[in-house]
C-alpha cells in the first residue's frame, strides 16, 4: 500500500487566446527587401531552471560547473525539500526555506558576485542583503511593481535569492548586455547541519 493519496486531475475546457494582427504589404515588402542583406535577429529570453541536490547532513558545500557555456545574465536561488519537489503531496513545493543559510557566494571564474558574499543569519533575523537583492536584482526596487513578500514573510517561506550578473546591474533593463562564457560555480554554507535532502532550484 502507497502512503501517497489517491487524486484525480480533472482538465476543464481550455482554451488559447492569441492576437491576430493584419500587417500592411509595404512591412511586409520592406522586411523581405532587409532579409535580401542579411539574417534576422531577435532577442530571445531564454529561462532555464536547474536543481541540484544537497543530501541530509550537509553543513557546506561548492557546485563547480553550475552553468557551463553561455552565462544567464541573472540568478535566483531557493531551497525547497527534495520529496516536496518530487511529488509529496503533504508537502509544498513553492515553500522555499532558508533552512539556516549562512553564505552564499556565485563566482565565474575570477569574478565573485555579489561583491561581498551574502551572511544572512536568519536566527537573529538580520537577513536584509538577502531580501533587499529580491528587489534591486529583480530590477523592483523604487520600481512601481512590488513582488509582495514583506521582510518577515521572506524568511517564513520565500528565501530567494537574486543574483544580477550583467556588467551594469542591468539584466532587466531595455538594453541588453553582451552575452559572455564561461562557468559558474555556487557556495553555500549552513549554520547547521541539513536534516533532510534538500534541492536547490536555480
Amino acid at each position: 500500500m502507497s502512503n501517497v493519496p489517491d487524486c484525480t486531475i480533472v482538465i476543464e475546457p481550455a482554451s488559447l487566446f492569441i492576437r491576430k494582427v493584419n500587417v500592411a504589404n509595404s512591412i511586409l515588402i520592406a522586411q523581405e527587401k532587409a532579409l535580401e542583406h542579411g539574417s534576422m535577429k531577435l532577442p530571445i529570453w531564454r529561462v532555464d531552471v536547474l536543481t541540484f541536490s544537497l543530501a541530509t547532513g550537509l553543513q557546506s558545500v561548492t557546485i563547480p560547473n553550475a552553468f557551463i557555456g553561455s552565462l544567464p545574465s541573472r540568478l535566483i536561488l531557493g531551497f525547497v525539500a527534495n520529496d516536496a519537489l518530487n511529488g509529496n503531496l503533504a508537502k509544498n513545493p513553492f515553500n522555499f526555506s532558508h533552512y539556516i543559510l549562512s553564505y552564499l557566494s556565485v563566482s565565474d571564474g575570477n569574478r565573485m558576485y555579489p561583491a561581498k558574499p551574502y551572511t544572512p543569519d536568519f536566527g537573529s533575523n538580520s537577513y536584509a542583503c538577502s531580501y533587499l537583492s529580491l528587489f534591486t536584482d529583480l530590477n523592483r526596487y523604487h520600481n512601481f511593481q512590488n513582488i509582495n513578500i514583506n521582510y518577515v514573510e521572506y524568511k517564513d517561506g520565500y528565501a530567494l535569492h537574486a543574483i544580477d550578473l550583467t556588467p551594469d546591474f542591468a539584466s532587466d533593463e531595455s538594453h541588453t548586455s553582451i552575452i559572455k562564457n564561461g562557468n559558474i560555480s555556487i557556495e553555500l554554507k549552513f549554520n547547521a547541519a541539513l536534516t533532510e535532502t534538500v534541492s536547490l532550484v536555480l
